[in-house]
């Protein structure tokens, strides 16, 4: 990706304006938990929050912390959140913009 401008300032500008979506995907964390643990024990190669039992394939499901880390780690700022929420799991969605303190 190129960026043309008189230089970063131009960027953030650009981007000031811009809101980003993000929907995460939870699941209970004691599920979560149960799984890590049964695949350490089964020695796969495995992070926090990965699940190879659900959905019929690999899935990841990080903590409201990782996503936090991640967004902050982007210079992104969570404006507006809602939840939506069936049986055994729910969505968490994000409405960010990048801040400008950069």
């Amino acid at each position: 990706m190129a960026f043309i401008g008189p230089g970063p300032e131009w960027f953030w500008t650009a981007l000031s304006g811009i809101i980003l979506a993000v929907t995460v995907e939870q699941i209970d964390r004691a599920e979560a938990a149960w799984v890590f643990a049964e695949a350490v024990a089964l020695g796969l190669p495995v992070f926090v929050g990965e699940h190879y039992r659900r959905g019929g394939g690999y899935h990841h499901y990080p903590t409201r912390n990782h996503v936090a880390a991640w967004l902050a780690a982007e210079r992104l700022e969570v404006v507006a959140e809602g939840h939506s929420r069936d049986s055994d799991y729910s969505y968490l969605h994000l409405l960010t913009h990048a801040c400008l303190g950069h």
